[in-house]
């Protein structure tokens, strides 16, 4: 291959990429994006499901977000955020504003009473969340619940 075939050939390579990347920038920017991903995310996690959406993937919210398994189960009402669009480049997600009515979690009674030990979550991107309001938080153990406002 000569060198301006390579040259002409990197040319569009570095173009397609520019594309892509502008493309994905504003669907992120659209309610069309927060749409989707929310379709694709709720496929692809079992026992999730999502409320309505509002907004866009920068700055959005969602109703309602659920999460159960056959032992547990996490709901969340009125789910916002706020994200700092400059981390996305760094392959990160930085969360300037997380915010969310209510997060309930159920989880059934053990024998002994052993406190509650939440599982960390696992992500395929590094999560940084700067400033976080939660109005009510509701922990169920079988028919006992805790309560905070």
């Amino acid at each position: 291959m000569s060198r301006r075939a390579r040259l002409i050939l990197l040319a569009g390579l570095v173009s397609a990429l520019a594309l892509a990347v502008a493309g994905a920038l504003r669907l992120a920017g659209s309610a069309r994006g927060l749409e989707l991903l929310a379709g694709v995310v709720q496929r692809a996690v079992p026992g999730l499901e999502l409320g309505a959406a509002g907004g866009t993937l920068l700055e959005g919210r969602l109703a309602s977000v659920s999460w159960r398994d056959e032992r547990q189960s996490v709901s969340i009402a009125n789910l916002r955020w706020r994200l700092d669009r400059g981390c996305l480049a760094r392959l990160s997600i930085c969360v300037s504003r997380l915010a969310a009515d209510r997060l309930e979690i159920a989880v059934p009674e053990t024998p002994d009473d052993t406190p509650l030990d939440l599982a960390p979550l696992t992500l395929p991107l590094d999560l940084d969340v700067a400033a976080g309001a939660l109005e009510t938080l509701v922990i169920r153990r079988d028919r006992k619940s805790t309560r905070l406002n």
